[in-house]
């Protein structure tokens, strides 16, 4: 606003001489003076014209506490060079929201990288939009700005894995208990559910011929039932808070406790389920047998929010997928407490997270 001010009281003051002392080439004075800075307003207002910008990212995920390079893409479509263009980026770190800007010349009809250093906070969403372009003619008088829409781009920021001194010392590896989830390795005598279809073998079963299939066939066929699979360990991530209080620090601490223990069962070989309070109050779990199963647990489970539910965990699963379908529970609530089987087995600190894990001695 000040270099507009100054340029209209240019054109103002060499008016007024001109018309105080008429002489001609102050009238002349006073028209190049207007022209030069209507050239550059619209200058710099086709600059902003012909700027599209977007994020240009290799992944769209990122660790918590590492810092990690955004590029943004601005393509230059006029046929002359921006002297300066200014990218304001806006980043929504699970509802705290902070505005960075990167700056720099393009040339004509260019693409150019702008580099923008983040390091996420939290785990979660981490979403990101351009507010606005502003660009400036070749003397810098006047300054456009463009907003813009529909340019957001969401990254999931994932959860430290840290180390835990958790140990499985129960001998439940190959727990039963009622299941909806088969075997796809081995047979077993549960008759709701098929495992294969094959040719008859001596010694099997007269019970376990498939009649209409034989019938259809020049030998006999035999059907093998399925074997359901139980989890003996359930780890729930219990997020209540009375009023669906956030406390940023502490649902971190719960997520990655909770991420943190299932590595530790993966390490030690135990397939497990990871269960928490999803929209509506829907209970989502997720089977887990190895490592990639957590990453595509952690998609999930890093769109939980606080909740109201004040129900203990063993109700809210055992409602969905029975109380005796699993040995052992383990939850991790808001309340920076570790129950095993709904006895306090652990008290962590959300500001000393990675020391808390290494202390806790939780024995499964």
């Amino acid at each position: 606003m000040l270099k507009i001010a100054g340029c209209l009281l240019t054109v103002a003051f060499t008016l007024y001489l001109a018309v105080m002392y008429d002489p001609v080439w102050l009238f002349d004075l006073v028209i190049a003076e207007v022209i030069f800075f209507a050239v550059c307003a619209v200058t710099g207002f086709c600059f902003a014209r012909h700027i599209r910008v977007q994020f240009q990212t290799d992944a769209l995920i990122m660790e918590k506490g590492k810092e990690t390079a955004i590029h943004v893409r601005a393509l230059n479509r006029s046929a002359i060079s921006v002297p300066r263009i200014r990218i304001v980026v806006e980043l929504n770190d699970n509802g705290k929201k902070e505005r960075y800007a990167v700056s720099g010349a393009i040339g004509s009809r260019a693409v150019k990288l702008f580099e923008l250093k983040v390091t996420p906070k939290f785990c979660g969403e981490l979403k990101m939009r351009v507010v606005e372009i502003n660009t400036w003619d070749y003397f810098r008088l006047f300054k456009w700005r463009k907003k813009l829409k529909h340019t957001d781009v969401t990254i999931h920021v994932l959860p430290r894995l840290l180390p835990a001194a958790a140990e499985v010392v129960s001998n439940f590896r190959y727990f039963i208990g009622d299941s909806d989830v088969y075997s796809d390795e081995e047979s077993g005598d549960d008759p709701s559910q098929i495992f294969e279809i094959r040719d008859y073998r001596p010694g099997d079963k007269m019970q376990k011929i498939h009649w209409k299939l034989s019938a259809k066939s020049d030998s006999l066929i035999v059907k093998e039932y399925s074997e359901p699979v139980g989890f003996a360990i359930v780890i729930f991530v219990n997020l209540f808070s009375p009023g669906k209080k956030e406390d940023r620090q502490k649902r971190d601490a719960v997520l990655e406790t909770a991420a943190s223990l299932s590595w530790t069962l993966i390490e030690q070989n135990y397939t497990h389920i990871v269960a928490w309070v999803g929209e509506r109050g829907r209970i989502r779990r997720r089977k887990i047998s190895d490592y990639e199963d957590i990453y595509e647990m952690l998609a999930g489970l890093l769109t939980a929010q606080p909740h109201e539910y004040d129900r203990p965990a063993r109700k809210l699963y055992g409602e969905k997928y029975g109380e005796h379908s699993y040995h052992s529970m383990v939850e991790v609530n808001m309340a920076m407490e570790i129950k095993l089987r709904e006895n306090l087995a652990a008290v962590i600190d959300p500001t000393q997270l990675e020391q808390s894990l290494l202390n806790i001695q939780l024995e499964i």
